[in-house]
């Protein structure tokens, strides 16, 4: 939420995300921060955040914001 709030300028509630959990971090990417998974509990909430990171707020940062990539990263990691 402090995230949501402070990068991208959304107010996020925690009422507004099931669950969240980072992935395992392997070998070759110690030196990475993990990928974190979130599942919300609505689709207009997913939505209202992948739209507002579209606007390349985020250029420049190390952050990045994917849709529904969960089995894609757990191979990537």
């Amino acid at each position: 939420m402090g995230l949501a709030r402070e990068e991208l300028g959304v107010e996020m509630k925690e009422e507004e995300i099931e669950i969240a959990h980072r992935i395992r971090q392997t070998r070759r990417s110690q030196s990475k921060p993990r990928a974190v998974i979130i599942k919300f509990r609505s689709n207009e909430s997913k939505m209202q955040l992948l739209h507002v990171s579209k606007r390349k707020l985020l250029k420049g940062k190390s952050i990045t914001i994917m849709e529904d990539m969960a089995s894609d990263l757990d191979k990537r990691a």
